[in-house]
């Protein structure tokens, strides 16, 4: 369970006033001096996370939060990046340590989206019914039965629900790009065949020049990368699609995807597209963010575009000055971390597609490689 990807646990955020005991409730719970404790107010002054196998639940991320009620020269940021972390986790621990609950504490749980429970630290100075002390690790243990019962089941890993049952061969098509991280796949490949193992099928993995001997094997699903996606349809009449249209229907909204890579045939000259991924890694000369997607775009719509670009968590707000959103499958993210940024868009009347959406269009296999999927319910935002 340690190796478990982050994209794959329940994110549990840590929230209360400055010094109301956050960063010590978190170390007596791992049992780890993850956060810095102090009795100055605002010694968190970003968010902290921490892995952890929750007994009886499973794999967790803790996220440690500065402060409410920040009154410092950088309170600004800390609640920024406080309510980036209370709106995509999967729940919410509101830590009271003053004994009662106060305006911020009202004001936080009015605005949740998500599952919450109050906890009421400091037990030596305020007691309450189910009080915990973090410093002293007093009621910890039966805190974690409560946050066991109260946390909502994720939802099942099911990639390949609907498209692929036990004993079914499988061809996978991965050319191993100057992108690809050296001796390792890249994420979705690894979580495609784990499912496959998983449901009992059999994954055949190649890269493309080997294509023509695998589909001899007469495979039921073929599914490639999608910067191949045309050569591999070129070659097979078998049911065809692609690693990021099934990252697009388990973490997205496939149906909002294909909307948004309708969008594309509208883009006008000096239109702004914003590529977001949700992994940080070096740039290369073929990189598929930077290089490729902008030039697959431009070839395509005969447009001159302005493109920006944004990694790892970095996702803007504000999205009023683009007519595209191009993201990528979200493999790094949880689901209730894609479905905030879906809805930013959403929100925000801006198109947004996912890079295989987008590739699959340009090359004119779109309807071709949504095909399998279509019978099959999109996760959404949730």
């Amino acid at each position: 369970m340690r190796d478990t990807p982050k994209s794959l646990r329940a994110v549990i955020a840590i929230a209360g006033r400055t010094n109301a005991g956050k960063s010590a409730l978190l170390n007596s719970i791992v049992g780890q001096e993850t956060s810095i404790v102090s009795d100055i107010a605002g010694t968190t002054t970003d968010t902290v996370a921490k892995n952890y196998e929750l007994t009886g639940y499973g794999p967790v991320t803790f996220i440690d939060t500065a402060g409410l009620g920040d009154e410092s020269g950088l309170a600004g940021a800390r609640g920024a990046a406080t309510e980036k972390a209370l709106r995509t986790a999967d729940f919410v621990m509101i830590v009271v340590g003053d004994g009662d609950v106060g305006k911020h504490e009202t004001a936080l749980i009015d605005s949740l989206k998500v599952p919450h429970m109050v906890v009421f630290n400091k037990a030596d100075l305020y007691p309450h019914a189910d009080a915990v002390c973090a410093l002293t690790g007093a009621g910890v243990d039966g805190l974690k039965q409560r946050l066991v019962a109260a946390l909502p089941l994720l939802k099942e890993a099911g990639l390949l629900d609907g498209l692929v049952e036990n004993g079914d061969t499988v061809l996978l098509v991965a050319p191993q790009d100057a992108a690809a991280p050296k001796g390792r796949l890249i994420m979705p490949q690894v979580h495609t065949l784990r499912a496959l193992l998983d449901m009992g099928a059999v994954g055949i993995i190649v890269q493309p020049e080997q294509l023509e001997a695998a589909l001899k094997l007469s495979p039921k699903l073929v599914i490639s990368d999608s910067q191949v996606v045309k050569d591999v349809a070129q070659q097979t009449d078998l049911p065809l699609t692609t690693f990021s249209l099934l990252f697009g229907r388990f973490k997205g909204d496939l149906a909002l995807y294909a909307r948004g890579a309708s969008a594309v045939d509208r883009l006008k000259e000096g239109d702004r597209v914003m590529v977001a991924e949700s992994c940080s890694h070096t740039t290369t000369e073929d990189d598929i963010a930077r290089v490729k997607l902008p030039k697959l775009l431009e070839g395509y719509t005969g447009k001159k575009l302005r493109f920006s670009f944004a990694q790892g968590t970095q996702f803007p707000g504000d999205l009023a000055e683009f007519a595209l959103v191009l993201h990528c499958g979200g493999c790094m993210l949880t689901a209730r971390q894609m479905a905030v940024r879906l809805e930013t868009c959403v929100n925000a009347g801006v198109a947004v597609t996912n890079y295989g959406m987008a590739i699959a269009k340009c090359q004119g296999v779109l309807e071709r490689v949504i095909k399998p999927l279509l019978t099959i319910p999109c996760a959404g935002p949730e």
